[in-house]
């Protein structure tokens, strides 16, 4: 109960906030599909050690009166172990965050997280470094720092779900400066064996843009498709 009672009050601080001065409102939506290429036992259970990703994102933003921003994606996971995951990716994206004209990128993205689990508490992190070829624009690299504690909701001694929060900040080799930070609070739950849930809150700051800070909610959803 004391862990549901945090939970809620963070929640309920946190979207508190969206009654605050803010640029925009947003809602992000992601799909997943992972497709198991190379499996293998681990503890007792099958886990993927090396899997297929293809992304879908649709995101609403302008108070959520319209899209902007959409994107699709296809990307390799390599499990090392159960504590290190690398990853490699490609991205097309389309985006409209403001009133002017759509831009188009393509992204080449490589990343590698880590995990460590302990009974009531767990800490991910990820290292994202993503080149981004943006259609009449310069190009950018950006490396991506995330720090992910979650903390499972157990009852009867099995997991519920569990509570996570988030922070992202964002770095460009262009600029050298730090210019994005995104945090996150939300929960995850496992609602089959093939599919996972998250829904979250999210605030978004970014320096030097026309849209300076958002505020918003979203939900992923990872759906496994055995080969």
């Amino acid at each position: 109960m004391k862990k549901l009672s945090l939970i809620f009050l963070l929640f309920f601080l946190f979207s508190g906030t969206f009654s605050q001065d803010t640029d925009d409102v947003v809602n992000w939506n992601e799909l997943t599909l992972v497709f198991p290429v190379v499996k293998k036992k681990e503890v007792n259970k099958e886990v993927d050690n090396l899997s297929l990703n293809l992304s879908f994102v649709l995101r609403r933003g302008r108070n959520l009166a319209r899209p902007i921003d959409k994107r699709v994606g296809v990307g390799l996971n390599y499990r090392v172990n159960r504590n290190f995951t690398l990853g490699w990716s490609y991205l097309y994206r389309e985006a409209r965050p403001t009133e002017g004209t759509a831009f188009f990128e393509h992204r080449l993205n490589f990343f590698i997280q880590t995990e460590k689990r302990w009974r009531n508490f767990g800490l991910r992190g990820r290292l994202f470094t993503s080149y981004q070829i943006i259609r009449s624009r310069p190009n950018l690299v950006v490396q991506r720092a995330r720090l992910q504690p979650f903390f499972p909701v157990r009852h009867k001694g099995k997991e519920v779900f569990s509570f996570f929060v988030a922070d992202e900040v964002f770095y460009s080799y262009q600029s050298r400066k730090l210019y994005r930070n995104d945090f996150f609070a939300g929960v995850t739950k496992n609602v089959t064996r093939k599919l996972d849930i998250d829904v979250f809150l999210i605030r978004q700051n970014i320096t030097g843009a026309a849209i300076k800070e958002t505020l918003g909610f979203g939900v992923n959803l990872r759906y496994r498709i055995p080969l």
